[in-house]
Order: structure tokens, then C-alpha cells, then sequence
């Protein structure tokens, strides 16, 4: 009788069908293919390309007679969808209405208390796309590997595991090795387990139990910043985010410092910075406990650094920490200046920021962070310089985009490549007359006339500059990141790179916003909802908001 040679995406159920068995288990369970039956456990769900299955004659024979115990009930030619679903922050997606598209049909439902999906599809699907709320999965079917017993000794099936429970997996950061075992080392962490990087017996048995939903991290609590106010733990003190949406819009405008009349402000009166920008401000460093509350709670989400947050928020608000405060020249708008056409990517606008209390507005801050992790899976929100990206500068949370800004004083160019003649110099002459007659163009990025350019394209263009003695191309781009970002450039070499994003907040946090940045960091240490805070050195009895 033949064998079949596994092929990545065919998995028991779609080879039964193709060889004529309603019964997978019939071929799972047969004598000749017991050396993989007992490799992969019994577990008939994971196979790995390469595998070899015997066929059986036929389906008609009795699975007892081959001597093998039955590791399943009979299934039919369907295979079943199993995932368990969570949102950025860990949080399962519980309770939700789903749409999944697959074989060319739409199905239905909601997910249950767990956040998890189990639906029966066709045997043959190879591609489904699920949408839940706001999040869109494209799903491979059936191109999950086992972890044991595989000739790349279980790598690709711990790497997928490890890419579905959110770790991101980014080569461009050293190799794809490298890669993985820092990914494994978070998990490692994460769960409790030694961070050695090595996929031992114990760290397998876990991962394969988180990705099924039965294992829940057990995350280590931050340690306290040096000199940051004491925290305890006391009584559970009320959601405050929640609290903060039940108030009516205009009393939580006219009470900014509050999030509930009953709840009163511990760090109160407001402590100034010492800048000439906070010198302006009556409360201008946010020594608001509910809003550092809010926002250590929202670091803890996004697996981040809560004085690394607040000391953003300072910064690009001006030293007012004010979610209404605009940007004249852009029309951005709030805690991280949100220009219009991202408040609307955010389901939101900019008069609606502009409306909102600090804290409400946390919750689109927080949108906002998710997305960019989801655009740049390789952004750590605990680095200072990613969160400062994250807002300044996205395109620099891709680590492949080193070179951010360079100064057109070193520039040379604009330059375009004319496949005749080779590197041509532009001049503002021939991006002029292209503008000028763009139609003509059709779509083409040059306008000549024999074999002479008359026009070209502004956006086909570039620069070069030396950088450590090698000619590097510049984009348009870069330069106006350098031409608004040249105070981040202290050596003077022309060029902003993604780690210079990081000393302008540092700054901050290690001056005017230093109190406020270590009290979000000492209440992200605690863990969620229980507080007592007392001010460094302070004698008596805490207060207890």
C-alpha cells in the first residue's frame, strides 16, 4: 500500500479525504505508522513536513485488529479551529462576536468566556482571515509544527508558538536564532522559569500549555525606582478609569486634578518643575495620583515603562501635560499630539480629545500604543527610546531604520538614477517643469524629450552624505526628520539616529518631571489596585486615597 510524505498545511484530516477514509484515525491508528504515533505522543494534531504515513487498504478495516489503542473518537473529514483569543494586553477576547471567512464561506459566533473559538471547517482549507471587534487575523491552517521529535529539533513549531502568544520574533535584530531565543528568554520570564534561552523539557510543557489556553503568566513585579516615594500595599482603591468615564463630561473638565470627588489627590499641592517651559504652568508637572494611577496601569498593559509614558506625555504637550492642548501648525491634539487622521484610524477626533479628561484620554493613548506595536512587532514599550519613537518617530521602531534624520548641510544632490545615462544631479529647474506638467507624464516618473530630461519627479529623488566613510543615499524624508528633530543630533555629525530619541526624555525624566516619572514607576511596581503612598522621608501615618 502507498505512503504519504506530509507537506506543510495538510494535516490528518485533509490527507483521510484525499485517500478516501472518513475515519483520520483509521491511518493514525494503523500498526504501520506506530513509530510516528508514539513520537508525536498519540497526538495526531501536529504533524511535521517530511513525516511519512503508511495508507491503510481501506477505511473498512477495524482500527482494534492493528493492536493500537484509539487516541480519539472517530472524526468526520472536517477539521476543527481552535484558538484562544486575547487583546494586546493579555486580556481575553471574551464574549465577543466573530466573523470567520474560509473555503469560501462566512461563519458566525461569539467567543466563549475564555476567549476562545472552536469551529469545524472543510478538511482541504489551507487559509481562513478572522475578524473580531477591531483586530483582523489571517490564519494559516494547519502550518503549525510539532515541538519534539522533529529534525529541526522542534525550532519552527516553538517559534510559531512563541509568534501566536505575541512575542515577537524580529531578524532584522541579529539573526533569526538570535531572535528566537531572546523571544524564548521573555516567555521564560514571563512564566517563571529560568530565562536561559534553552528549550528544555519544562519550558516546552509550558508553552505548549499557554498556547492551549491552560497556562497563565505569572509576571515578575518591576523593581521600585531608587528614591521613588514609598509604596505599600493596602485596601483596593475603585477602578479609576471607570470611575473617570461615569463623570459627567463637563465636571470632569471643570475638575481636572479628579477623577471622583470622593477619591482625593495625595501628591496635592502640585509641584513645579524647574524648566522656564513649566515656569509658565500653574500645575504643569502632572503630579495628578490618578492620572499617574491610570497611566502605571496602562504601562503595565503594554508591558512598558510608566515613567518612560509619563515623561512623553510631559514632553510633547508642551510641559503641560493638558489633553487639550493643540498644535497650531498641525492640528494635533492632546497627551500625544493625535493629528486628525490618526484620531480617525482610532475610531475618534481631534475635537473629541480635545473634550476629554486626561485619564479618558488615556484609553485612546493606549489604542495608539497597540497599534504601533502591531505595525512594528519588534517595539519594547519598557525602553525609554521606543516610547519616544513611538510618538515622534513610528518609522524608527523598525530597527532595520537606524539613520532617522540627516542635516542638509552635509547633504550632496537631489540625485535621480536615469537608467541611460546613470546618477544625474537635479536641479529645482526640472522638479519644477515636472509639477508644472505632471499629466503629461502618465503616471511615469520623468518627462524627456530626446533622451534629454525635462522633468522629474520630486518623490523619485535623493541625496547622498558620508557616514563613517561611506556614501550612504538620503531621502526626502530624513531630511525633514533632521531639520525638526537637529536638537537631538549632540555631537553635531549631521545625523539622528533611533537611540538620540532617547536622551531628550531621559533628560526630562531626570529633571522637572523626575518626581512625577518615579511615582507612576513606583505605582506600576505594586501589583494592580492596592496602594499607600507616603512622600521620601516622610514621618507618621500614610495618607490612604
Amino acid at each position: 500500500m502507498p505512503s504519504h510524505t506530509v507537506h506543510q498545511g495538510e494535516c490528518l484530516s485533509s490527507i483521510a479525504k484525499r485517500y478516501g477514509f472518513s475515519d483520520p484515525m483509521v491511518i493514525w491508528t494503523d500498526a504501520a505508522n506506530k513509530d510516528l504515533h508514539d513520537r508525536r505522543d498519540g497526538d495526531a494534531n501536529v504533524l511535521y513536513p517530511g513525516d511519512v504515513l503508511f495508507i491503510p487498504e481501506s477505511g473498512a478495516r477495524s482500527v482494534k485488529k492493528r493492536g493500537l489503542p484509539i487516541a480519539a473518537a472517530a472524526a468526520s473529514s472536517a477539521r476543527k479551529l481552535h484558538l484562544f483569543l486575547r487583546d494586546p494586553r493579555g486580556q481575553p477576547l471574551a464574549e465577543q462576536a466573530f466573523t470567520l471567512e474560509v473555503g469560501g464561506e462566512t461563519l458566525t459566533g461569539t467567543t466563549d468566556a475564555a476567549g476562545a473559538i472552536v469551529r469545524e471547517m472543510p478538511a482541504e482549507a489551507a487559509k481562513a482571515r478572522l475578524d473580531v471587534g477591531r483586530y483582523r487575523w489571517d490564519l494559516d491552517i494547519a502550518h503549525l509544527n510539532p515541538i519534539a521529535s522533529t529534525p529541526d529539533e522542534g525550532t519552527s513549531g516553538i517559534v510559531e508558538r512563541l509568534r501566536n502568544l505575541g512575542y515577537a520574533i524580529e531578524p532584522s535584530a541579529g539573526s533569526p536564532l538570535e531572535a528566537a531565543v531572546r523571544a524564548l528568554r521573555r516567555f521564560q520570564r514571563d512564566f517563571g522559569l529560568p530565562a536561559t534561552g534553552h528549550a528544555d523539557e519544562e519550558t516546552m510543557r509550558r508553552l505548549e500549555a499557554a498556547h492551549k489556553g491552560e497556562a497563565a503568566p505569572a509576571r515578575e513585579v518591576p523593581a521600585q525606582a531608587e528614591g521613588a516615594p514609598a509604596v505599600r500595599l493596602v485596601e483596593a482603591l475603585p477602578a479609576t478609569p471607570a470611575l473617570c468615564a461615569a463623570l459627567a463630561r463637563k465636571e470632569g473638565r471643570a475638575r481636572a486634578n479628579a477623577v471622583s470627588p470622593a477619591t482625593p489627590n495625595v501628591l496635592r499641592p502640585p509641584r513645579k518643575g524647574t524648566c522656564a517651559l513649566c515656569a509658565q504652568h500653574e500645575d504643569c508637572l502632572d503630579n495628578d495620583h490618578n492620572f499617574l494611577l491610570a497611566t502605571s496601569e496602562m504601562a503595565r498593559r503594554l508591558g512598558g515603562d510608566a515613567g518612560a509614558f509619563v515623561g512623553v506625555i510631559h514632553l510633547v504637550t508642551g510641559h503641560t501635560c493638558s489633553p487639550s492642548v493643540k498644535d497650531p501648525g498641525s492640528n494635533a491634539v492632546g497627551l500625544l499630539q493625535i493629528a486628525p487622521g490618526t484620531a480617525a484610524e482610532l475610531g475618534t477626533s481631534t475635537a473629541s480629545l480635545a473634550g476629554m479628561c486626561r485619564i479618558a484620554q488615556l484609553e485612546v493613548a493606549e489604542a495608539y500604543f497597540e497599534a504601533r506595536k502591531q505595525a512594528y512587532p519588534a517595539a519594547d514599550f519598557s525602553e525609554i527610546r521606543d516610547v519616544a519613537l513611538a510618538v515622534l518617530e513610528p518609522d524608527g521602531l523598525d530597527p532595520a531604520h537606524d539613520l532617522l534624520g540627516v542635516s542638509a548641510s552635509i547633504c550632496r544632490g537631489p540625485f535621480f538614477d536615469d537608467p541611460g545615462a546613470g546618477r544625474v544631479e537635479i536641479s529645482d529647474d526640472v522638479t519644477a517643469y515636472y509639477k508644472a506638467h505632471r499629466r503629461e507624464a502618465g503616471g511615469r516618473s520623468v518627462i524627456s524629450q530626446d533622451g534629454e530630461l525635462l522633468g522629474v519627479d520630486e518623490k523619485a529623488t535623493y541625496y547622498t552624505a558620508t557616514k563613517d566613510g561611506q556614501e550612504i543615499r538620503v531621502t526626502r524624508r530624513q531630511r525633514a526628520v533632521y531639520k525638526r528633530s537637529s536638537a537631538l543630533d549632540r555631537d553635531g555629525d549631521g545625523f539622528v539616529t533611533r537611540d538620540d530619541y532617547r536622551a531628550v526624555v531621559e533628560d526630562l525624566i531626570a529633571g522637572c518631571a523626575k518626581e512625577a516619572c518615579e511615582r507612576a514607576r513606583a505605582l506600576q511596581a505594586v501589583p494592580p489596585g492596592e496602594y499607600e503612598i507616603t512622600a521620601p522621608g516622610a514621618a507618621g501615618a500614610a495618607k490612604k486615597p
